[in-house]
C-alpha cells in the first residue's frame, strides 16, 4: 500500500505495508548512495500468503557511517519461488527530512515531495536524452505514454537521480 522512509534521531526508519501477499518469502531492504546501485542491507520476513493489512518497519542505524549527503532506499520483495518484485524509491536528505519518492505505475511517473518542496524534475532515457521536464511543486505527474520500454533516469533538482524502469 505505502512506503516511506524518515530521519529520525540520525537513523533512517523505514515503514511499508501490504494489503495483501501471495507467497511472499520476504523483502530485502536496498540502499543506495547514487539512486542507481543499491545494495541489500537487511531482510524482513513476509507473511506468506494472506488477505490482511500487514504494517513492516526496518530502521537503518548505519546512515551515518555513509559519506554521501542524500541515501536512497527501496524494497524487493521476494517471493518463495523466487521471483521478486521492486518498489518505489524513497530519497533522504541526511541532516534534514525526506525529499520525495519516486514511483512508476500506469503510464505515468508521480513525483511526491514530503517536505512541501519544490524543484525542476527532468527524465532521461537510458542514452541520455531529455524525455521530460517539469517543475513541480508538493506533488506531480510526468505521462510516460510515449516512452518506450526500458530504464530511465529521474533527475530531482540538483540531486542524484533515480533508476526506474518502465515495462
Amino acid at each position: 500500500i505505502f512506503f516511506k522512509a524518515e530521519l529520525r534521531d540520525g537513523n533512517v526508519q523505514l515503514n511499508w505495508a501490504t494489503a495483501s501477499e501471495l507467497n511472499n518469502s520476504h523483502f530485502e531492504v536496498l540502499r543506495s548512495t547514487d539512486g542507481s546501485n543499491f545494495s541489500p542491507i537487511g531482510i524482513v520476513k513476509g507473511n506468506g500468503t494472506t488477505a490482511e493489512l500487514h504494517p513492516y518497519a526496518y530502521r537503518d542505524a548505519q546512515v551515518a557511517k555513509l559519506s554521501s549527503p542524500i541515501v536512497y532506499y527501496r524494497l524487493r520483495q521476494v517471493d518463495f519461488n523466487g521471483l521478486s518484485e521492486l518498489s518505489n524509491v524513497q530519497a533522504i536528505q541526511i541532516g534534514s527530512e525526506l525529499i520525495a519518492s519516486v514511483r512508476y505505475s500506469d503510464g505515468q511517473i508521480s513525483i511526491q515531495f514530503h517536505n512541501g518542496g519544490t524543484a525542476q524534475v527532468e527524465v532521461f532515457s537510458a542514452s541520455g536524452t531529455r524525455m521530460a521536464r517539469q517543475r513541480i511543486s508538493g506533488s506531480g505527474i510526468i505521462s510516460t505514454s510515449k516512452f518506450a520500454a526500458g530504464t530511465y533516469l529521474v533527475k530531482i533538482g540538483g540531486a542524484q537521480p533515480v533508476s526506474i524502469f518502465i515495462p
